[in-house]
């Protein structure tokens, strides 16, 4: 009986939620953001350069527009602007979603998802997240001219990305390796800290600043992880573009790894570099007479493998039949006698002592010279 009187006539308060119970601190939260929201967007608008009767941002928004000539106008805009663009870009990418935003959009998207666009609007972060994507194609093209914008950026993309940011990153990293020298030593700073999976983007970055960015190329070769699935082809262009002959050491020990795959994966850089590279191709004629032997005879090959038919390769095949080692002698008269006619063989050899054309006649006999004996006339 007296367990059904307490039922009855007590009623035990519920729990309050936390919304509930925070609901006032919220409510004032959320209308300090939109306040200061609304304050900086005005103050924002009336701090912009103005071209043709629009403001840079503006402009800025048109650079992505589908129409080609509403794309072709801006980027004209914001390269008639030039420095005077570079501050309110600055300003664009350094502004920050409002500090609530996300708690309050993540809360919501919990409590009540339908609330969750409404408060994307209201907070404004689509416009405020546009502005910094749209700030940070008009920095990449004004390039040079931007390079007061570096720290700023390399502020963005000294933290790995999230899920929510990381097309951000990469434009800021893509802008970086637009603007010139001045963003080579924060790129390549970030490089030997990031995680592998976005060395292929600083890579690219550093790629597009050519030879300006040549001394990033030690903290790279420091830092590049050197296994068969890490951005090979990334590395080799950065490498060729950066002026490949001076890293090219780096990457010889490699040859003789025991990794088969890692070998490759190497002299597809090296070769990607010789080919289109003729000092490049020096360093590695130099280091095929240099290096420990297993070195030299995939240098050898290597060399061999190129497509573009060098008379400085020919004189280093036609040198290797004197070469001590039966491999090397073997690799140069296989190459001699598959890539030159018998007119251009006799045109090198022709340039060669008496005693060097004799030997390496005997050693090609009729084509090939493998069927000499490995020691013949070698002194």
């Amino acid at each position: 009986m007296m367990l059904a009187v307490c039922a009855q006539g007590t009623t035990l308060p519920l729990k309050d939620s936390f919304w509930r119970r925070n609901r006032f601190l919220l409510g004032l939260g959320l209308i300090l953001t939109l306040t200061a929201a609304v304050t900086l967007t005005s103050a924002w608008r009336g701090r912009q350069p103005v071209h043709d009767g629009r403001p840079l941002m503006d402009w800025a928004a048109d650079l992505t527009a589908n129409a080609p000539e509403r794309a072709s106008a801006a980027r004209e805009a914001v390269l008639s602007l030039g420095p005077r663009a570079v501050p309110t870009l600055i300003r664009a990418i350094r502004r920050p979603d409002p500090v609530l935003a996300w708690p309050l959009l993540e809360a919501s998207a919990r409590w009540a998802p339908a609330t969750y666009g409404t408060l994307l609007r209201w907070l404004g972060i689509d416009s405020i997240r546009a502005a910094r994507g749209h700030a940070l194609v008009a920095l990449a093209i004004l390039g040079p001219t931007a390079e007061p914008a570096v720290p700023a950026l390399a502020r963005m993309i000294r933290r790995p990305p999230s899920t929510r940011n990381a097309g951000e990153w990469m434009q800021a990293a893509y802008a970086l390796g637009r603007i010139g020298p001045a963003a080579a030593q924060p790129l390549a700073a970030v490089f030997s800290e990031a995680p592998v999976s976005l060395h292929a983007h600083l890579l690219n970055a550093l790629a597009d600043l050519g030879p300006q960015a040549v001394d990033a190329i030690p903290t790279v070769l420091s830092s590049f992880e050197k296994k068969p699935d890490s951005p090979w082809a990334a590395l080799a262009q950065f490498l060729r573009s950066a002026g490949g002959d001076k890293a090219l050491a780096h990457l010889y020990p490699l040859l003789a790894d025991d990794d088969v795959l890692l070998r490759m994966r190497v002299g597809e850089v090296l070769s990607q570099i010789a080919e289109t590279n003729r000092e490049a191709r020096t360093s590695l004629i130099e280091a095929s007479t240099t290096e420990s032997a297993p070195v030299r005879l995939e240098l050898l090959r290597l060399l061999g493998r190129l497509e573009r038919l060098d008379t400085a390769v020919a004189h280093r095949m036609l040198r290797a039949l004197e070469d001590p080692d039966q491999a090397m002698r073997d690799e140069g008269a296989r190459w001699l006698g598959r890539r030159l006619s018998p007119a251009n063989l006799d045109r090198l050899l022709a340039l060669e002592p008496a005693d060097v054309q004799a030997r390496a006649r005997q050693r090609l006999g009729a084509g090939s010279g493998l069927d000499a004996p490995p020691d013949a006339d070698r002194r």
